[in-house]
């Protein structure tokens, strides 16, 4: 899933050299992108998910265990993102334009929470979305340490995912009933990349890494059902994003409330099937592996 992911992004990224290409290979290449940075989300939800259960769901569970899982995080994204962040303004100067006004917002990771960021260093835009949802869930789940209850860690794991989706979805019907144009350029700005309306993707990662702990037969039997279901989930998404009218309401409230959403559950419904796969030929191992390392 990670090699997938990088490679849609580079593909998506690198056919910018070539404005003017058309064809139904270039369409195709043109629009992976996104899906991309959607199949990160969920499998790093999936991932970290994983990770912070097992810390919380244990015995000797502390606010100690939660802070070394967020200084890891931060150890292995911080370094590079800054490096690129410092060479983008070095470029934007060298070449002799201004930097934005908002460059400051940028060194931590604000450049984006709530409205639409510069065109600045714009493929930056989904790493605050994976920071403060690193840092979102394993706050709650040390609240939660102050709190006598009888429920037990498991279920307040859950609880907590499971809001902090309602909270993220929330967000979006909001934004769909306070905005009254409507563009797919606009969209793309002001929800797809803002991360007030996508923590969410990184939770239904989270949701499978839950099932996949608590309930590991069932992870394992259903898989290939689960598999078709999640298959058959986006391409009916497709299906009616290509046939509902782009100019009517009911194309803006499906592609604000639900679209997102429906990629993130049909991608995480892949992950049974997906998780299982352990081996294969080694001409097909190693490039897979060292570029999924890589990214």
């Amino acid at each position: 899933m990670r090699f997938t992911a990088i490679m849609f992004v580079l593909i998506n990224h690198a056919i910018w050299n070539f404005p003017d290409a058309e064809g139904p290979v270039f369409f195709v290449m043109k629009n992976v992108g996104y899906l991309g940075v959607e199949l990160f989300f969920v499998l790093s939800g999936f991932l970290i998910g994983r990770i912070l259960f097992k810390i919380f769901t244990s015995e000797d569970s502390s606010g100690a265990s939660l802070r070394y899982f967020l200084i890891r995080r931060w150890f292995r994204t911080f370094p590079a993102y800054f490096l690129a962040l410092v060479i983008n303004i070095m470029i934007v100067l060298w070449v002799g334009r201004d930097l934005p006004k908002t460059i400051w917002l940028y060194f931590g990771f604000l450049q984006n929470t709530h409205v639409a960021m510069d065109l600045f260093f714009t493929e930056s835009w989904s790493l605050p979305v994976e920071e403060f949802a690193y840092v979102l869930g394993p706050l709650l789940l040390y609240l939660t340490l102050f709190m006598k209850t009888k429920i037990s860690k498991a279920k307040q794991f859950l609880v907590i995912t499971l809001g902090i989706i309602a909270f993220f979805t929330m967000t979006k019907f909001i934004y769909n009933l306070n905005t009254e144009t409507f563009s797919m350029h606009q969209w793309n700005k002001e929800l797809k990349a803002v991360v007030l309306y996508r923590i969410d993707a990184i939770y239904y990662g989270v949701l499978a890494a839950i099932l996949s702990l608590v309930k590991p037969e069932l992870w394992e039997r259903r898989a290939s059902l689960l598999l078709k279901i999640g298959a058959a989930l986006f391409f009916a998404s497709q299906l009616v994003f290509q046939t509902v009218p782009p100019e009517s309401y009911a194309f803006q409230s499906i592609l604000n409330l639900l679209y997102l959403p429906i990629i993130s559950i049909s991608i995480a419904l892949c992950l049974p099937f997906l998780s299982q796969l352990k081996t294969t030929k080694s001409f097909i191992l190693k490039p897979i592996t060292v570029i999924s390392i890589i990214s």
